[in-house]
């Protein structure tokens, strides 16, 4: 298993490599010193415990090419750090679910992440000014693959991929509200796990 670190904060994973990412063609084949070059850790799982909030605020390092996040016998302290940590949790899990990605034609996973939507909406806005939608026009999926698509399919995709986002981020705002309102151990009761996070085939 492997994590995306960005600025010190795990940005996406812990999952299985991606065959492609980004512009970057055979992530999975790359050495761990290469991997630690693009932000990619392999990811300690033996410390991976979401059971355990009430052993401390996790401490995240990197050591290497290897990303481990443990648990110091520490007590947790006011609700400000708890609600702190459950809120940078759930941020964490929503960047990994926005980032997933959708189906598009119920057969082509994509990838729904800033990059994705970034070129999407260049194209998007510079249609709408007027331009003319550029022919042979090809969307990328999960496996690095590219799509043609015509500007009646771009459009479907470009909404699937804004509906997701949003589900996304409603769903993250409705458990900062939740964290927001709870106090002492209720804070850490809950569930960002557990909520209806868009799959894959959600959006079919």
């Amino acid at each position: 298993m492997y994590v995306l670190v960005n600025q010190g904060a795990v940005v996406d994973g812990p999952r299985s490599l991606p065959t492609a990412w980004r512009n970057v063609s055979g992530l999975n084949i790359l050495t761990a010193s290469e991997l630690a070059t693009k932000g990619w850790y392999s990811f300690n799982e033996e410390q991976w415990d979401d059971n355990a909030y009430d052993k401390g605020i996790p401490l995240d390092q990197i050591n290497g090419s290897v990303f481990s996040r443990t648990y110091p016998d520490a007590a947790l302290k006011s609700d400000a750090e708890l609600k702190l940590f459950m809120k940078t949790k759930a941020e964490l899990r929503f960047n990994e679910a926005g980032s997933g990605g959708f189906n598009y034609s119920a057969s082509i996973p994509c990838y729904s992440d800033n990059n994705a939507r970034g070129e999407a909406n260049m194209v998007l806005s510079a249609v709408t000014a007027g331009e003319t939608y550029p022919a042979g026009y090809k969307i990328r999926d999960m496996n690095g693959i590219r799509h043609s698509v015509n500007w009646a399919q771009f459009k479907e995709y470009h909404r699937l991929m804004t509906t997701h986002l949003v589900i996304c981020r409603n769903v993250l705002n409705g458990l900062l509200d939740a964290i927001e309102g709870a106090t002492g151990q209720d804070i850490l009761d809950i569930d960002i796990e557990g909520v209806n996070w868009p799959l894959l085939s959600g959006l079919n």
